[in-house]
C-alpha cells in the first residue's frame, strides 16, 4: 500500500494498526521506548529494506490471489485519507485492501509476506487488524500471506470487543504519555538506553542497592557461563577442522554438505594512519567525526 503525504504525516504523532504491537511490548522489530521517541519527535526510524521492498511489490499479487479465492467479495484499495476512529482521535487506520459484499461494506484484507511461514497468525499482526476493526467498525479481517515467494496462507479474524478494549486502554495510555516530557518507558535493549540516556547528565554515581547487587550477580555468572560456552565452542571447532584438514567441505553418508572450509579471499584494507602522516590535509578533507556515545563496563569482580 503506498501512502500519500498526507497519510505519512498522520503517521508521525498518531497511532496506526502497526504501532500497536510495539506499544504492548510484542513486536519483535519495535519498542514502546521507540514507538515513543518517533511519535514524540516525528522522526520515523525505519530504514526500507530489501524484504520491505518485495513485500511492496508483490502486495497487489497477492491481493489477486485472495480475490481468485473470494469471488463472493470486491477487493478494493482505501481510497480517501486517514481514518480516524470515532471517539479516539489518536487511533489511525490505512488498511492495504477493503472488502465489500452483499449487503455494504464487509472487512479489511491485510496482505503479508514473509521468507518462512506461519503455523498461526502472529500475534503483532492479529493485533495490527484489530487495531483497524476498532478504528473503521468493521466487524472481521482476512490475513493473506504469501510465504517465500510461493505459498499462499490466510486466516480469517472476527472482531473481539474484549481484546478491542485492551487495545483502545494502551493506546490512550501511550497517546497520553507522548506529552510527558520523559519517556516512562524502561529499556528493553541497550538501543532503548541509548534513546533514554544519551548522555551522562551529572557526574554522580550510583549507589548500588540490594536488587542492583542481585542483577550484577546474575550477569557476572551469565558472562562466566558464556566465556566457558565460546571457549569449548572453539575447541571443538579445531577438532573439525583437524578432520577436515585441506578438504573444501565436509559431508554425511548421503551426500548432505555439513561443514565448508572453503579459502576465502583477503580483504582489503585502509591505513588511515599512513594516510594521516604523508597527507594530513587529504585525510581531514575526508575523515568523520563520531557521535559521543556511552558505553558501559561491568567490572570483574574484585576477590
Amino acid at each position: 500500500m503506498s501512502l500519500t503525504a498526507q497519510q505519512l504525516e498522520d503517521r508521525k504523532h498518531n497511532i496506526g494498526g502497526s504501532d500497536v504491537a510495539a506499544i504492548m511490548g510484542l513486536s519483535p522489530w519495535k519498542t514502546p521506548v521507540e514507538i515513543w521517541k518517533e511519535k514524540t519527535t516525528g522522526v520515523s526510524t525505519f530504514k526500507e529494506t530489501e524484504a520491505s521492498r518485495m513485500g511492496h511489490v508483490l502486495e497487489p499479487v497477492v491481493a489477486d490471489l485472495f480475490a481468485q479465492r473470494h469471488p463472493e467479495f470486491k477487493v478494493f484499495e482505501q481510497e480517501e485519507e486517514t481514518v480516524f476512529h470515532p471517539k479516539h482521535k489518536c487511533m489511525i487506520a490505512h488498511a492495504d485492501r477493503l472488502l465489500s459484499c452483499n449487503p455494504g461494506l464487509g472487512g479489511i484484507l491485510e496482505i503479508k509476506t514473509s521468507r518462512y511461514g506461519w503455523e498461526a497468525l502472529p500475534a503483532y499482526y492479529e493485533l495490527q487488524v484489530r487495531h483497524y476493526m476498532a478504528v473503521m467498525n468493521l466487524d472481521y479481517a482476512y490475513v493473506a500471506a504469501l510465504f517465500g515467494g510461493s505459498e499462499y496462507w490466510e486466516c480469517r479474524v472476527e472482531r473481539d470487543s474484549t481484546m478491542e478494549r485492551v487495545i483502545i486502554k494502551h493506546c490512550l495510555a501511550f497517546y497520553e504519555s507522548l506529552s510527558l516530557p520523559t519517556c516512562p518507558y524502561d529499556a528493553e535493549n541497550m538501543e532503548d538506553l541509548a534513546i533514554l540516556f544519551p548522555v551522562n547528565e551529572t557526574e554522580t554515581t550510583y549507589i548500588a542497592d540490594a536488587e542492583f547487587m542481585n542483577i550484577l550477580s546474575r550477569y557476572r555468572d551469565v558472562t562466566a557461563d558464556l566465556k566457558m560456552i565460546e571457549d569449548n565452542q572453539k575447541k571443538l571447532k579445531v577438532l573439525i577442522g583437524n578432520k577436515i584438514a585441506g578438504c573444501r567441505k565436509a559431508v554425511d553418508g548421503a551426500g548432505r554438505s555439513l561443514v565448508s572450509f572453503p579459502e576465502v579471499k583477503g580483504r582489503d584494507g585502509f591505513d588511515h594512519k599512513r594516510l594521516l602522516e604523508d597527507d594530513p590535509d587529504t585525510h581531514a578533507k575526508y575523515a568523520t567525526k563520531g557521535l559521543p556515545y556511552r558505553r558501559m563496563t561491568v567490572l570483574k569482580e574484585k576477590s
